[in-house]
């Protein structure tokens, strides 16, 4: 069937400029959003009779329009603003406001319940048709990040880079606000995104957070940050004396050294009071390359640009490399037992052994089995407490990992003595991990994790890369999932790389590598003797081939393509190790164990 609109001598036609056309779902209408004054929303029927129209109010000679999948709603550009329609009357519902640019697309989702929207000033938003609420979205590569106009949002890893909050002509980076406004449980809860639990889950991150940080969760005020000076600094020896001002136009909270990424005090920093202040710090340098950093937190919750110098001391050998190694394979409860785990400490203690003449020594602490528990912390803090600034320090955690199944989710790794319906008594979080290697003195830290967390996975799914896996000759580290087979799955928690997540409260410099994605389980694999993950780390540190530069070294750049690579091909594609926690700033290496 054909439709005519052709229009009688000296009458106007239909359309003048045609910006978008539509068809209802039923396809016996055609929605036409046009540049003619007065009709900038037209309906016709398939024979091309005008049934009926709207003025908009739209200015732009572009535009957008969506037809909802029940065909009652439109949504149609105007001006930099978006308009939503009744189609069978064509009143207007609703205006929606937040872009800066003309419109430029236009959809709804399947319920009805969102719109999406793109537009010239290269942002898409996600609009709560409810409400009117809405977010902003922005992406590169794998990196993206979403924001309310208030300054709320939620990010990948880095993708806090591609965005900041600009109060007035003050503009701030996403790390100086990210205390306040990194909130995605209020971003999804006005959108109508999620379910109670995700939201309570995101909720209850915020509040560990500034709980960590000494923060109070009402810091409702203007938005400010301290300001931090470098009165003057002097260099003796491998000591630098810096003489620091900070200054606040509230109430100053903590202030924070850092070298190289890596800080000097635990937490926030130094308590500070009052809205001034100047102190002195002395930092020991490292060899080589050294940035230091000065920032300052008040008690809303802001934090200062960094003050920064950078200055060098001569290099010379490297310090010793430390070795802890936690690994369970028998377990109290014998159906958590694993066949290798045990075996990816003493064989990396060994492989790591090999690397004295590369450094001043090498010290090793192997605990094992029945030895890992969680007074294996105190045992660990007292190995490492003799460590020096120009040391290296490598941890391995090899064997179970689980969520608490509580609405923080905290991730535990599994010890030998584990009761699972008591994980916080009986297990160690990785954050204690994380805090160990945050109070020692090396700036050289890395934690490798050879543990999954499949207890979230639908056990269906478990199953199903269970017998994939069992087909390559290779077994699942999955005991703590039957802990958890009446509990609702939470795949929420599978994406790690949450800004969220992020330590703010005390960057401890670490760098954390993990053997596969929240989503994934942790292979181990008899025939080599390790988990895969561990066993790829030994054969890549051994390979001359991973040395991509050929100074002798295995850099992190260096080590962390080699090592997916290798368990990517290994599992057959199911398993996909990840760093999750990165330090840029810290020169990280190891030797090649020839």
């Amino acid at each position: 069937m054909r439709a005519s609109f052709e229009n009688p001598k000296g009458t106007p036609g239909p359309f003048s400029a045609v910006q978008a056309l539509a068809f209802t779902p039923d396809g016996r209408e055609l929605v036409v959003a046009t540049g003619r004054k007065a009709r900038q929303l037209a309906v016709f029927d398939v024979q091309g009779r005008l049934l009926r129209s709207a003025d908009t109010g739209n200015r732009y000679l572009s535009g957008a329009l969506a037809v909802s999948p029940s065909g009652k709603l439109a949504a149609i550009t105007v001006n930099s603003e978006v308009g939503l329609f009744d189609l069978a009357t064509l009143e207007r519902r609703a205006t929606l406001r937040g872009h800066t640019g003309d419109v430029a697309s236009l959809a709804f989702t399947r319920d009805e319940r969102h719109l999406v929207s793109g537009s010239n000033d290269g942002t898409v938003r996600v609009w709560n048709l409810e409400n009117g609420a809405s977010f902003s979205l922005l992406s590169q590569g794998d990196e993206w990040a979403i924001y309310t106009d208030d300054g709320y949002f939620d990010a990948s890893r880095r993708g806090g880079d591609l965005v900041a909050l600009v109060d007035g002509m003050e503009a701030y980076s996403v790390e100086q606000v990210a205390l306040r406004f990194n909130r995605p449980d209020i971003v999804y809860r006005r959108a109508g995104i999620g379910d109670e639990a995700f939201l309570e889950h995101l909720r209850l991150q915020y509040e560990a957070r500034l709980r960590r940080a000494g923060l109070k969760a009402d810091m409702s005020g203007e938005v400010g940050a301290p300001r931090v000076r470098i009165l003057s600094q002097h260099q003796e020896g491998d000591a630098l004396d810096l003489r620091i001002a900070a200054e606040d136009s509230g109430d100053l909270r903590a202030l924070q050294v850092a070298v190289n990424g890596v800080p000097v005090h635990p937490g926030l920093g130094e308590p500070l009071e009052g809205s001034r202040a100047e102190l002195s710090e002395r930092v020991i340098l490292g060899q080589g390359r050294n940035r230091v950093e000065v920032s300052a937190v008040n008690r809303a919750g802001f934090e200062s640009r960094r003050a920064t110098t950078v200055v060098e001391r001569p290099p010379g050998r490297p310090g010793v490399l430390w070795f802890v190694g936690l690994g369970v394979s028998k377990y109290k409860d014998a159906r958590l037992d694993l066949r290798v785990a045990d075996r990816d400490v003493t064989a990396l203690a060994a492989a790591l052994r090999r690397a004295r003449g590369r450094f001043r020594d090498v010290r090793t602490l192997e605990l094992t089995d029945a030895r890992v528990t969680r007074g294996a912390l105190d045992e660990i803090r007292a190995f490492l407490a003799p460590a020096e600034v120009d040391d290296t320090v490598v941890l391995l955690a090899s064997g179970h990992g689980a969520r608490d199944p509580g609405a923080q989710a905290t991730f535990y790794f599994v010890t030998h003595e584990a009761d699972l319906a008591n994980l916080a008594g009986t297990t160690i979080a990785y954050d204690e991990l994380e805090d160990l290697l945050g109070r020692i003195v090396p700036r050289r830290k890395l934690l490798f994790v050879d543990a999954c967390q499949s207890g979230e996975l639908d056990p269906d799914a478990l199953a199903a890369l269970a017998a994939r896996a069992g087909a390559n000759q290779l077994a699942a580290r999955t005991g703590p999932a039957a802990a958890r087979e009446a509990a609702p799955r939470r795949p929420y928690l599978y994406l790690r790389d949450r800004y969220v997540y992020a330590r703010l409260e005390r960057r401890t410099g670490a760098i954390v590598f993990s053997s596969s994605l929240g989503n994934e389980v942790s292979l181990e694999s008899p025939a080599l003797g390790n988990g895969v993950f561990t066993a790829a780390l030994l054969r890549v540190l051994a390979a001359k081939q991973a040395d991509a530069n050929g100074d002798g070294w295995i850099s992190i750049d260096e080590l962390e393509p080699a090592v997916k690579a290798a368990v990517v091909d290994a599992t057959g594609n199911l398993q996909h190790p990840t760093i999750d926690r990165e330090n840029p700033l810290v020169d990280f290496r190891l030797p090649v164990l020839r």
